[in-house]
């Protein structure tokens, strides 16, 4: 009998109480480590406006540079830290239909 272990990700922005979770919002996570280079990962994250009409993590410190972030997986309710830095770089798409805009 095989088992498939439940793999949740999650994305942490911040520090302390204003820390938050982008998990549900990840589009694309990409990660690239090197023997020789820094550690990078990029994320993409869906972006759409809220009830008041701020743009949902634009508005926000997420899209501010040097932004803490940390990757975690949760696989079967154990959770695994995967790895810390900082935003360095953010570019943001904003498309006629909100459903397909990102930073």
């Amino acid at each position: 009998m095989s088992t498939t272990a439940e793999v949740t990700p999650c994305i942490l922005v911040g520090k302390g109480s204003r820390q938050q979770d982008l998990g549900s919002s990840i589009v694309e996570l990409e990660v690239q480590e090197d023997h020789e280079l820094a550690g990078v990962f990029r994320i993409k994250v869906a972006v759409g406006r809220e009830d008041a009409g701020r743009w949902r993590f634009l508005d926000e410190d997420f899209a501010q540079p040097w932004a803490q972030l940390q990757i975690k997986l949760n696989v079967s309710g154990d959770e695994q830290d995967l790895m810390t830095g900082y935003v360095t770089n953010v570019r943001v798409h904003l498309d006629t239909d909100e459903s397909r805009s990102y930073v």
